[in-house]
């Protein structure tokens, strides 16, 4: 009896492995495998044939898991059934392994955002004009016939960049577990949990972009400004008003004066800016788009300046009007101006003909008649 223990079926392996279930059920692989949520490379579309494997997968570790309890509590198992069983079992249970948790879109929408480390933050969403009118938010409505702050939009653009934030940095603590050894593996994130982290990290993202820049206020007002490099002055443009040509005359010295030099400038800054808010090309940086709150300034600055020169450099008629009540009143009763209608009603005086022209007929008044 001695000797034919020697032959007796060993299960000590086939036990351990039954036993490694345990474990094995704790792992992202198993439970994806069992509830599979694989997309396609668009990363929304459901990937069926995947997903149709993984549920095949598990099902056959299943299977492999049970007939090897079975086995076990079989006294009459030989060694080459055993050892078929636990080969069986480690190898669907390897196959699990085809579904881990893939984390490649993800770490792609969260590389989107760009990086804070390093001296100074890389491009990417964080340094898009969106994100920062939604980090300070300077939105502004007509109301009234004039610019105020736009509280609901402001409103709505500070909760669009909490939710953000907040999917972010879901999004970076779900990697950080995916990848950091120490994490037990039933803390380790299903690709359930991936998926949905990156919908709701690209949906948070679109509704930032709905806070761009709006540079049609401050696109406006320049645009009623002659063009850049125009030769004269367009008509209806500011530089044609008589109060920007009165303070364009009034030179310091051989250069514009300081009101003139201020709209000049923030003409062109505001130009500018309009130009780099509005870039089609490619390279444009994000960084280099201009914050709602740098084309509200600009738009002061400009109104201000036009102010400066609509308040300072009126045309001063009183002065003509002075010319003209004397011209109406005082001159028409001096003896010189009596004698000279004297004169032009006098057919018969020589200085009869140049009277009329110094006084004026009806087709070429002078204003002394």
């Amino acid at each position: 009896a001695a000797e034919l223990n020697k032959f007796a079926t060993k299960t000590d392996e086939l036990l351990k492995s039954v036993n490694e279930h345990d474990n094995t059920q704790k792992t992202p692989a198993y439970k994806n495998a069992n509830q599979p949520d694989f997309k396609q490379a668009d990363g929304t579309t459901a990937d069926d044939t995947r997903n149709n494997a993984a549920k095949a997968a598990a099902a056959a570790y299943g299977e492999a898991l049970n007939a090897a309890k079975d086995l076990l509590k079989n006294p009459a198992a030989t060694q080459k059934q055993v050892n078929d069983a636990l080969n069986n079992l480690n190898e669907k249970r390897k196959a699990l392994d085809t579904y881990n948790t893939d984390t490649t879109k993800l770490a792609e929408s969260v590389k989107k955002h760009g990086s804070t480390e390093g001296s100074a933050p890389t491009e990417g969403t964080q340094t898009s004009d969106a994100y920062r009118n939604a980090s300070d938010h300077h939105f502004m409505k007509e109301e009234g016939g004039k610019l105020v702050p736009d509280t609901d939009k402001n409103a709505k653009a500070a909760a669009a960049k909490k939710a953000y934030d907040e999917a972010l940095t879901k999004a970076q603590e779900l990697l950080k577990k995916h990848g950091d050894k120490d994490t037990p593996q039933d803390a380790k994130p299903t690709q359930k949990d991936i998926n949905e982290a990156l919908k709701a990290l690209d949906d948070a993202r679109t509704e930032i972009e709905k806070y761009k820049t709006d540079t049609s206020k401050l696109s406006e007002e320049s645009n009623k400004s002659t063009a850049d490099g125009a030769a004269q002055p367009t008509a209806g443009s500011f530089e044609n008003s008589p109060e920007f040509k009165n303070a364009y005359d009034k030179k310091d010295g051989t250069n514009d004066n300081a009101d003139v030099k201020a709209y000049k400038e923030a003409l062109k800054k505001a130009r500018d800016l309009v130009k780099s808010a509005t870039s089609t090309d490619p390279n444009t940086k994000n960084s280099e788009r201009p914050t709602q709150k740098q084309i509200n300034d600009a738009l002061d600055a400009l109104k201000q300046a036009k102010k400066a020169i609509t308040n300072g450099y009126k045309t001063d008629v009183d002065k003509l009007k002075q010319a003209k009540e004397y011209a109406e009143d005082v001159f028409k009763k001096t003896p010189e101006y009596k004698n000279a209608i004297a004169i032009k009603n006098d057919n018969n005086n020589a200085k009869h003909e140049q009277a009329g022209k110094d006084l004026g007929d009806v087709t070429n008044q002078t204003g002394f008649e």
